[in-house]
């Protein structure tokens, strides 16, 4: 056997036909006898090395496994892609309204929530109210939704209106109509805005108020006493409501309405409690003569943020960019909207007052 590991066997036939026959060949001295063969093959043995069979079926195996392994993960993080949820975040005006996802009550408003990809609806319940949206959530996007909802409309609830003059004993009438002789308490007065006007036989004033549910207000009229002593009329003009008083007693309020006073000087103190407006003003009335008084709003400073941020308009008007400090504007009533890409648009009211810091922010995360 030899020592060079597997061999490649040949078959010779001996019974091969040949061009000459052997017994027509002369047998030459250096000629060894051949064994006999009995009319059977030999073989005879080829060295062949066959490592680099072997590492090449090594090398394709392990290719094969590292491409089957490749595209197991990617098919793997692809799923997992596929499946990751979505989140929202909901908030309503008014807020805790109930959520419901598909159905499914998750929660109150406001309320960050998770959701499988897909198409939805989600229902939002306050009250008697109801809105429904359907969205489409991608894998891991993030959504927000914000929705007014209308609240039922509270019941009609009634007020009273005390009325007094000086002198007493004028004719009242409320929008219009007569109520009597003053002093006089009108009952079962809508909560809203009425004209008054009281009647002397030295002239008349009208005045406008607003009645609260459930409240009783006063109204005071100064009127001058005889004939002969003629009066004027005083003429506010002011961005927001002032009250008139004179000698600490209400006289009066600003509005389309005049305030009758006799002739002369009088020391007039305009107030707005809700804005913390107060100005002393001096006027002069003359006879059958109409004094007008204007209110300037005063400017006060004004900061403005909003998380992550937004765009910012006051009354419609665009501002700029949140964050914004000391912007100056009037006192009095204002409305103020944030715009953001993403998370939408908010609005709310603000009061601007004279006597302390105003803020306004809000927060689109929540």
């Amino acid at each position: 056997m030899h020592p060079m590991g597997p061999r490649l066997l040949h078959r010779v036939d001996a019974r091969g036909d040949l061009a000459v026959h052997p017994a027509q060949v002369a047998p030459s001295p250096s000629d060894a006898p051949a064994p006999e063969t009995s009319g059977r093959a030999f073989f005879r043995t080829l060295p062949i090395d066959s490592s680099w069979i072997v590492l090449a079926l090594i090398a394709i195996l392990s290719g094969l496994s590292a491409f089957a392994l490749v595209r197991f993960r990617v098919a793997a993080t692809r799923a997992a892609a596929a499946r990751r949820p979505a989140t929202m975040t909901v908030d309503t005006r008014p807020a805790a309204a109930d959520i419901l996802v598909d159905g499914r009550r998750v929660g109150a408003a406001p309320l960050v929530i998770t959701v499988p990809p897909g198409t939805h609806t989600l229902t939002l319940r306050a009250g008697d109210a109801e809105r429904r949206v359907v969205f489409t959530a991608a894998p891991g996007e993030q959504l927000a939704q914000y929705l007014d909802l209308k609240t039922a409309e509270p019941a009609v609830q009634t007020a009273r209106l005390s009325i007094t003059t000086d002198p007493p004993g004028a004719q009242v009438a409320v929008d219009g109509r007569p109520r009597g002789l003053s002093p006089l308490t009108v009952e079962n007065l809508t909560a809203a805005e009425h004209g008054v006007t009281v009647t002397s036989s030295s002239g008349s004033i009208e005045r406008r108020i607003t009645l609260d549910a459930g409240a009783t207000k006063e109204l005071v009229f100064s009127l001058p006493r005889s004939a002969a002593a003629v009066g004027g009329w005083v003429s506010v003009t002011s961005p927001f409501q002032v009250e008139l008083f004179e000698g600490g007693e209400l006289i009066g309020t600003s509005g389309t309405t005049k305030v009758m006073l006799p002739v002369g000087r009088h020391e007039l103190v305009l107030k707005n409690a809700s804005v913390g407006y107060e100005s002393g003003r001096s006027v002069d009335v003359a006879a059958g003569r109409v004094a007008t008084i204007g209110v300037v709003a005063p400017q006060v400073p004004l900061s403005i943020n909003a998380v992550p941020w937004a765009d910012v308009a006051i009354d419609g008007t665009a501002v700029g960019q949140t964050p914004m400090g000391n912007i100056m504007i009037a006192v009095g009533l204002h409305e103020i909207t944030f715009r953001h890409p993403k998370f939408g648009e908010r609005t709310q009211p603000i009061v601007i007052t004279a006597t302390s810091p105003n803020r306004a922010s809000v927060d689109f995360t929540r």
